[in-house]
């Protein structure tokens, strides 16, 4: 087969056309779940790109759902229904409207392939495919059976059959025919065709001499050639797309420099891949192509080596996060051998869109490049770097060491002006102002021909055209998910709705919520996370303070979700109707507040499921369903999925459908309760999933567990995580933390969210601690983390009684009555609160982790840090013994700050509003847990006006 694709390399117009399902994308048990292998899409791009080559992927899937799998593939062809539907460049083919005759095949069908026998309908504007791969074996064979003998023996119907699928189609049409369409249409004078299904026959068929069929399986087949797996696929297309592309190249080399020559063959085309990479400034837009993938086995004159890129996530395909506006600082080890200069560049591309931006690469020091660029829109971006050896940057810097030493340079002018002229040609296009130099530079009676070799504009025009000849690459394209600015910056308040009634007796309504969400937007809030809002069941239903023994009067566990009403796509009936929670999400987005649901994936035994679905569950041996424990604990009355059932792939899409079903009500923020817990590869697929129809949903992970667990929960897809804080209460454990979540690696992927309690969590701290220790948890929480929330009314009411000694649990638990809280409480710490989010609110440097950093402090009971952004400067200085006055003498790093070390500066309290004259970095602080055990300073720099009047600002 070598043979052949070295030949077909090099037809004048080639055509490459392929299946979807089983050749760039692998079969799944439902056709939704299939998306294209990673990388296989860069490759057709990079075929789109070269000249006199044509793409086409066809199927047996609808064009629409054909053209959302693929994504942006700009001059490509695509081709639905096995050819019933066509769109190209150059051609629209739609087909006759046959609605009617597919409507009259519903019912048959359902009848003959029922869903809950584990067939799946797939309606198509011209057919009904009918999947069976998770059917039992003989019932599928029976249902093909009979649409095969009757249903399809209406004139004007006809069936095709495929892997694990049987498609009753209302139009004559198949690959073969729309192969012959496509071949017409674009003049190809060689194609190669890649398939894997039985409808690919058709194709291979019509191929002739000098075509090549590939299927992608076993024999028996009509194509040429069989490769076992997608990824020898894949391989294949990637070496055939180097092949044309170095014939392209090489019969590039030989054309005019004045660039298209006329004719059909390759240099007919009126662009090349050198040109599309010509650039007037440091960042603008590239031609719609991917970067190539490295070549450095097969072509030995790349010389440059790119090592050790951040930011980059390891550990698999992960995507480094950013937020809209967020700046991605790039840095690589780029070097090659010998002394030759290399240039660099970072680019990158929403992957929407096939146009790449560009930024140039800075040297540092000891072989380290960077660049920096902002991700300005929502969704998937990625990015990879190009290095070259620069000769033309290599010749200037030689010309101006030779003339330093005084050398005979003349020879040296012939040679950059015979360099010029080389660029100029490769450029693939007139360069009139280099050809220009290059006479210059070879007339010995040009004046001063050293000045105009090393002029500026001549060193830019060569950067533009240099056609980067034998560049190095990253094999593959970094990902980036930007999130909208909530994943980075968010303040939460969580809320019992049940709670929010008046006397703690009658059951909260989302109308109660609703009166509530002044005082919540008065505290600066803009999440407002609600536990279960499902029914909850009523087996085995705990009682007050967790009590086995519930009376009739008690609530119950909204984590114990499911009842007769229904499960979690259900609402408690005492909440409200769907219209009241409809109602509540518009007045909380009025108030700049989002509503944020619990998602527990746990069911109480009254759940809809146990009986619709008890495959989902796990069964002990006396048939009864396994509850939940977590020895020596019991939790009766809730039970877990089992997600290594026989089911999973039906269970993972019921999962999927709740959650949608939320996000169309109106939720984009959900926190998902216990994420530890369940599979990783359904985390990863699941927030894939959602964020593909709608990238502005965020997920919380509730994984109070192991680092590297909670790291891979993050690198899967969760937006933010809880963490650790509430256990970091000196200022050494608060120092070595937040260092590492702030400066290593991690912080490219995991972004922390502080809470000092939640309903499950009373520290010690606070359980002691007094108000000085909610006022110093609540402070730090709040400038350590860029998110950060509390659990309320409880803590702003400093509810702080365990259930027990040495126990986290409050007494009295809301997670199983209803609580009446005394708002209006004078103690109540909801004015502070406030205060610190209206600081954070007014303050970039608080909206951000990455410039977190620890300053000395002389007493080991006081932390100092500080946070930057700009000009602005935020400096926290927090007394963590809730007990005693501390006094310490605190060191500042002024150059970290931005402050003149000779000169006064200003330290104005944020929650006091009280304001301190500083110099020098060491000053002075006390701090008294009985009053306000904390500042939050705002540094305000010294300023002179002419009349010597002194402020600061």
């Amino acid at each position: 087969m070598k043979k052949q694709i070295e030949t077909i390399a090099k037809t004048p117009r080639l055509l490459i056309a392929t299946d979807f399902d089983g050749v760039l994308a692998a079969i799944k048990p439902r056709p939704e779940m299939a998306s294209p292998a990673r990388g296989v899409i860069d490759v057709l791009r990079r075929a789109v790109a070269l000249p006199q080559t044509f793409v086409a992927v066809v199927s047996g899937r609808s064009l629409a759902d054909l053209k959302e799998r693929i994504g942006p593939l700009n001059g490509a062809w695509f081709v639905g229904g096995h050819g019933a539907e066509i769109m190209g460049p150059n051609l629209e083919q739609a087909p006759d409207d046959v609605s009617e005759i597919l409507d009259s095949l519903v019912d048959p069908l359902l009848r003959a392939a029922p869903p809950e026998a584990g067939f799946v309908h797939e309606r198509k504007p011209t057919s009904i495919a009918v999947h069976y791969r998770q059917a039992a074996p003989n019932v599928a064979k029976g249902a093909v059976d009979k649409i095969t003998q009757s249903i399809a023996s209406a004139e004007g119907l006809k069936v095709q059959h495929g892997k694990k699928v049987v498609e009753v189609v209302a139009v004559d049409a198949d690959k073969g025919q729309a192969l012959r369409t496509l071949q017409q249409a674009t003049d190809a004078t060689g194609i190669i065709y890649l398939g894997d299904d039985v409808t690919d026959e058709n194709a291979f068929r019509v191929l002739q001499n000098g075509d090549i069929g590939v299927k992608v399986g076993e024999p028996p087949t009509d194509a040429a050639f069989c490769v076992a797996t997608i990824e020898n696929a894949h391989e294949l297309l990637a070496s055939l797309i180097d092949l044309r592309s170095d014939w392209i190249g090489a019969s590039r080399s030989m054309a005019p420099a004045t660039g298209s020559s006329g004719g059909t063959g390759p240099q007919a085309s009126g662009s090349t891949h050198s040109e599309s990479r010509r650039r007037p400034d440091a960042v603008s837009r590239a031609a719609g192509r991917a970067p190539e993938q490295s070549r450095t086995v097969s072509h030995g004159r790349v010389r440059v080596a790119i090592e050790s890129v951040t930011p980059s996530v390891p550990g698999g395909s992960f995507h480094v996060k950013r937020t809209i506006g967020e700046a991605v600082n790039v840095e690589a080890d780029i070097f090659a051998d010998g002394h030759d200069k290399i240039a660099a560049v970072v680019r990158h591309r929403h992957c929407n869109t096939d146009e790449w931006l560009e930024v140039r690469m800075e040297p540092l020091v000891n072989d380290r490049w960077k660049a920096a660029f902002q991700v300005l829109s929502e969704g998937e971006h990625e990015y990879t770097i190009e290095a070259w050896i620069d000769h033309f940057g290599t010749w200037q810097r030689d010309l101006r060491r030779r003339a330093e030493a005084n050398q005979d340079l003349s020879a040296e002018f012939l040679i950059g002006a015979a360099l010029i002229e080389q660029t100029a040609v490769d450029g693939g296009a007139e360069h009139t102002e280099l050809t220009r130099y290059a006479a210059l530079l070879r007339s010995e009676t040009t004046p001063d021909r050293l000045a105009i070799a090393l002029e500026d504009r001549i060193t830019q025009l060569a950067a533009q055209a240099d056609s980067r000849k034998h560049a190095a690459h990253l094999e593959t394209p970094i990902r980036l998910w930007a999130d909208r600015e909530r994943a980075r910056f968010s303040s939460w308040y969580e809320l019992f709705p049940r709670s929010a009634g008046s006397d703690g007796l009658k059951h909260g309504t989302f109308r109660d919520v609703i009166a509530r969400l002044d005082a919540v937007a008065a505290m600066g809030f803009d999440v407002l996370y609600m536990p279960p809002i499902h029914p909850i069941g009523r087996q085995f239903r705990k009682g007050k303070n967790n009590s086995l023994d519930a009376s009739a009067q008690d609530v119950g566990s909204p984590w114990a979700i499911g009842g007769p009403e229904g499960g979690h796509d259900a609402i408690h009936p005492q909440l409200g109707t769907l219209e009241d929670f409809r109602e509540l999400v518009r007045a909380a987005q009025s108030r700049g507040i989002e509503i944020a649901l619990d998602f527990a994936l746990q069911c109480s035994p009254d759940h809809p499921y146990v009986k619709q679905h008890p495959q989902w569950f796990k069964h002990r041996p006396d048939g009864s369903i396994q509850y939940a424990e977590n020895p020596p604990k019991k939790y009766q009355d809730i039970y877990p999925l089992d997600f290594e059932c026989e089911d999973w792939k039906n269970l993972w899409n019921e999962i999927l459908r709740v959650v949608l079903l939320w996000v169309d009500r109106g939720v984009r923020i959900f926190r998902v309760d216990n994420p530890h817990t369940k599979p990783f590869a359904m985390w990863e697929w699941l927030i894939a999933e959602v964020k593909r129809r709608d990238p502005g949903v965020l997920f919380l992970a509730e994984a109070f567990t192991r680092p590297r667990v909670m790291h891979r929960l993050a690198k899967l897809g969760f937006t933010q995580s809880y963490t650790y804080f509430a256990w970091r209460n000196g200022p050494v454990d608060l120092t070595e933390y937040f260092t590492e979540l702030t400066t290593s690696p991690t912080v490219d992927y995991f972004r922390p969210n502080a809470w000092p309690c939640t309903p499950d969590i009373l520290t010690e701290y606070l359980q002691h601690g007094g108000r000085g220790a909610f006022i110093v948890r609540a402070v730090l929480a709040a400038t350590l983390s860029a998110s950060w929330g509390i659990y309320g009314p409880a803590f702003e009411l400093m509810e702080h009684r365990p259930a027990k000694p040495g126990s986290e649990e409050y007494l009295d638990s809301e997670k199983y009555q209803l609580r009446a809280w005394p708002l209006e409480r004078a103690d109540s710490l909801a004015p502070l609160i406030g205060a610190l989010n209206a600081a954070r609110r007014d303050n970039p440097s608080l909206q951000q982790d990455r410039t977190l950093r620890f300053h000395r402090c002389d007493n080991p009971a006081i932390v100092c840090y500080s946070k930057t952004d700009g000009e602005n400067a935020i400096v926290v200085i927090a007394n963590t013994d809730p007990y005693n006055v501390q006094w310490s003498p605190v060191h500042l790093d002024l150059s970290a700050l931005g402050i003149d070390a000779n000169a006064p500066y200003q330290m104005h309290d944020l929650l006091t509003g009280v304001r301190y004259r500083w110099q020098g970095g060491t000053n002075v602080v006390g701090l008294d847990p009985s009053t306000c055990p904390v500042h939050v300073f705002k540094v305000r720099r010294h300023q002179r006006t002419e009349a010597q009047f002194e402020y600061f600002i």
